[in-house]
C-alpha cells in the first residue's frame, strides 16, 4: 500500500512539473503584511531579524512565525524585474567592450 502511494505522489508531481514541492521558508512581514522569503536553506531554530525586500522595514521573527509556501506575487515579479535588469546591465556591458 505504502509504495504504491509513493508511486501516485511521485506520478502527480511529475505531471505538475514539482510544482507542489516549490517554495520556501516565509515569515508575514510585519510593516506591509505580504509574505517573504526568509533565503535560509535549513529552517532557522533561534529568533532572526529580515529585511523586507518590499516595505524596507527591518523585522524579527520567533521560528513559530515561519511559513512554508510561495512569496506574494510582488515578490515575485520584483525578483523578476531584478534579474532581468542584471541581465540588461551585463548585456550592455559586453556590448561597451567590444566597441
Amino acid at each position: 500500500m505504502r509504495k504504491a502511494l509513493n508511486k501516485y505522489f511521485a506520478a502527480i508531481a511529475f505531471l505538475l512539473g514539482d510544482a507542489s514541492l516549490k517554495g520556501g521558508f516565509l515569515v508575514t512581514c510585519k510593516g506591509c503584511r505580504r509574505n517573504i522569503p526568509i533565503r535560509m536553506s535549513e529552517f532557522p531554530f533561534r529568533a532572526f531579524s529580515v529585511d523586507c525586500c518590499l516595505c524596507g522595514q527591518r523585522g524579527r521573527y520567533l521560528p513559530s512565525q515561519v511559513q512554508h509556501g510561495l512569496p506574494d506575487r510582488l515578490v515575485q515579479e520584483n525578483d523578476v524585474a531584478d534579474k532581468q535588469m542584471r541581465s540588461r546591465t551585463r548585456n550592455s556591458d559586453l556590448i561597451d567592450l567590444f566597441h
